[in-house]
């Protein structure tokens, strides 16, 4: 994952309310999912079908 690529994205995001909280525990939590699952998720979400797969796995 391009983790500060995906930080900024957050922390840019208006929807985010409480920014360091909740961008931390996002990467945190795409960062488990990763290490668990062995998966890329800057591959996985190029690709429907791969997020739609990986979601039922999680």
């Amino acid at each position: 994952m391009r983790q500060a690529e995906f930080e900024r994205f957050l922390v840019d995001s208006e929807a985010i309310q409480s920014k360091k909280k909740a961008v931390v525990s996002r990467i945190v939590k795409a960062l488990k999912v990763e290490r668990e699952l062995k998966v890329n998720l800057d591959n996985i979400v190029d690709d429907d079908e791969k997020t739609y797969e990986l979601l039922l796995k999680i």
